[in-house]
């Protein structure tokens, strides 16, 4: 029951960084300036680099993962 609570936990995380990386991409379109898109960039790149370590902290994260692509 713990492992299967820590997968619910798991998937929330993504799924909130995953709406988070989409805003930011919204905001990516409408930023005129580079140096704003640039620090916008680096955002998603943290972001995805949490998702990584969010799916090699959890059990059977294959599954999970491709329910959320």
């Amino acid at each position: 029951m713990d492992s299967f609570i820590k997968k619910i936990d798991a998937i929330k995380k993504i799924e909130c960084l995953i709406t988070i990386k989409e805003e930011i991409k919204d905001q990516i379109m409408v930023k005129e300036s580079w140096q704003v898109r640039m620090e916008l960039y680096k955002q998603i790149d943290v972001i995805n680099q949490r998702i990584k370590e969010i799916e090699q902290t959890s059990d059977n994260f294959k599954y999970v993962n491709k329910q959320l692509t």
